[in-house]
């Protein structure tokens, strides 16, 4: 059921992406549309970072290459 939704996420993306790039291309140009873009990548990485469990045996099985 997951991947289902994630599916419909990425063609909702797909699909309504385009135009509303080129909606915010008319309004600014493209600063807009990479401000826009910037800021949904920042919303997303402040979301993921808060939101998502934390797995402590992962991060001690691959703490060797946090040492580099």
């Amino acid at each position: 059921m997951l991947k289902g939704y994630g599916e419909t996420v990425i063609g909702l993306g797909v699909t309504c992406g385009p135009a509303i790039g080129g909606g915010l291309f008319k309004l600014g140009g493209f600063m807009t549309v990479f401000g826009g873009v910037g800021a949904l990548i920042v919303m997303s990485t402040v979301l993921t970072w808060f939101l998502l469990p934390r797995d402590s045996k992962y991060i001690l099985q691959y703490a060797i290459f946090t040492r580099v």
